[in-house]
């Protein structure tokens, strides 16, 4: 499944699908998304934050590769990556909900894939009429603004950020990942 969230950890395009052997970089250059996005369908300072599995865009904001970076590189690299954490806690919060999600499912395919977009809007509308009950404190990753301290949901890891400045427009930041379903 590859998946659009936006800054609010709602799925905003969701791609159900496609061959497992085919690489997510190939998933996203063969969908409907893509075309889209070619033809300018960001606002002019929108952009979305991908991995290493994308193809580097003027709309698609990716990771340095991890050869000889340099401190700035290193840097971008790390907030771009805390950025991207809103894609992986929306996924973790669709599991961790739907449970259905757990194991294989045994339906046809066609089944599967109205089981996956049926979750979606209800994760949306939970996420949207229901925030504080759907997502309670403690379930997605979250930062400790007075210290600086981000602290990972579920991996007791704790990470010292650089001084970082949010974005100053977060609503024009989508967020794109793929996940093995």
């Amino acid at each position: 499944m590859m998946a659009v969230v936006d800054y609010n950890y709602c799925f905003t395009y969701i791609n159900i699908g496609c061959n497992g052997r085919q690489s997510d970089g190939g998933v996203f250059l063969n969908s409907l998304l893509c075309d889209a996005l070619e033809n300018d369908l960001l606002p002019a300072d929108g952009f979305i934050v991908g991995d290493d599995a994308f193809p580097l865009k003027k709309y698609l904001m990716k990771p340095y590769s991890r050869i000889s970076l340099t401190k700035g590189q290193k840097i971008f690299n790390y907030r771009l990556s805390r950025a991207r954490r809103i894609v992986e806690n929306a996924f973790g919060i669709l599991v961790s909900r739907f449970r259905v999600f757990e194991k294989p499912m045994s339906c046809l395919p066609s089944t599967v894939d109205k089981i996956i977009r049926t979750c979606c809007a209800l994760h949306n509308w939970l996420r949207i009429t229901s925030a504080s009950n759907y997502m309670p404190r403690g379930s997605i990753d979250e930062e400790d603004i007075s210290t600086m301290v981000a602290l990972h949901k579920g991996r007791g890891e704790m990470i010292l950020p650089i001084s970082l400045d949010p974005p100053p427009e977060a609503q024009a930041i989508i967020l794109l990942d793929m996940h093995d379903r």
